[in-house]
């Protein structure tokens, strides 16, 4: 989470500095945005660690699931692109595009139209966190040295 904060931060500076991009209209939202990605990933995390020392094929499959799944995620679409039906699916399946249109709707505020809600995103991330610090829980007689 330290690297992907300061690998925001920097590139955000540097775009500053050369004139790209403006100043976060609204850098609380921003802030809250990148707060609940970064619950987002620890939340899958846990998950993925938890049951890749269950099973092996985990460690095997995750990493093409994770890049299938980045096209879909939220991060190369807006939600306002998405027809209506699409668009509430989308929204009530991936907790990460609330956080993405949290991001965009800090960055550049009124300009865009953003749909995302705090308290369905709260909900998700605390039942997933929560599932998966139960499955990390019984982890421990899994756990093989070699």
């Amino acid at each position: 989470m330290i690297g992907n904060f300061s690998a925001t931060a920097l590139s955000f500076y540097l775009f500053y500095m050369i004139g790209v991009i403006e100043w976060p209209h609204d850098p609380s939202l921003f802030l809250l945005g990148m707060f609940y990605m970064a619950w987002w990933s620890v939340s899958v995390a846990i998950i993925v660690a938890a049951w890749s020392e269950r099973s092996d094929i985990v460690e095997h499959v995750w990493a093409p699931i994770s890049y299938i799944y980045m096209p879909v995620s939220g991060f190369f679409y807006l939600a306002q692109w998405l027809p209506i039906p699409v668009r509430d699916l989308a929204l009530a399946v991936m907790p990460s595009l609330h956080c993405y249109e949290m991001i965009r709707g800090g960055l550049f505020g009124s300009r865009l139209q953003v749909f995302y809600d705090l308290s369905y995103l709260s909900f998700v991330l605390a039942i997933l966190t929560l599932f998966g610090l139960w499955m990390m829980r019984g982890v421990r007689q899994y756990i093989q040295f070699d």
